[in-house]
Parts: C-alpha cells; structure tokens; sequence
C-alpha cells in the first residue's frame, strides 16, 4: 500500500482547497519548512487539522495524553532517571 502524501490527505478531506495545497507548496519551496507548518502560518489549516492528516498519512492513531492513566511506579521510575541525569 502506497503511503498518500500530507496535502493529498488534507485536500481529500477538505481542509484545503487544491489552490490553497499549490499556494502552499510553493511557500514552502521558498521557506524550507515543513508543509504542514506552512499550511499553518498561512492560516490554511489549525494544528489539530494537521495532526488528524499527520496521522492518517503516518498510520498512526492520535492519542490523548490527557486521557491516559499512569501508574505511580511509571511516574516515581521517571522521576529517578531524571534525578541521575541531574
């Protein structure tokens, strides 16, 4: 399965017109940003947009961290390796 590019995900979806991916694109030539970067700073698209396309081009589903829960052995674990690098 053939990986799709960022600006054709974003277009698929809607969050961009193909105008807007051109315009885009060529901003990014200029800048040497990243493209999603760039459809930001334009105001194409908001960061949130961007990871829903960021995913769905990586693969990789979106997780909230707020929605996690850690263990107190994980948190006290970190907080000994931060310790030693101190």
């Amino acid at each position: 399965m053939a990986i799709r590019r960022l600006g054709e995900i974003l277009a698929e979806k809607k969050l961009i017109s193909p105008q807007a991916l051109e315009h885009a694109l060529i901003e990014q030539k200029k800048s040497g940003e990243l493209l999603g970067r760039t459809l930001i700073r334009l105001g194409y698209i908001s960061e949130r947009q961007l990871l829903e396309g960021l995913a769905e081009h990586l693969q990789l589903p979106i997780v909230s961290l707020k929605q996690l829960v850690i263990e107190a052995q994980a948190l006290i674990k970190l907080r000994q390796r931060h310790q030693r690098r101190l």
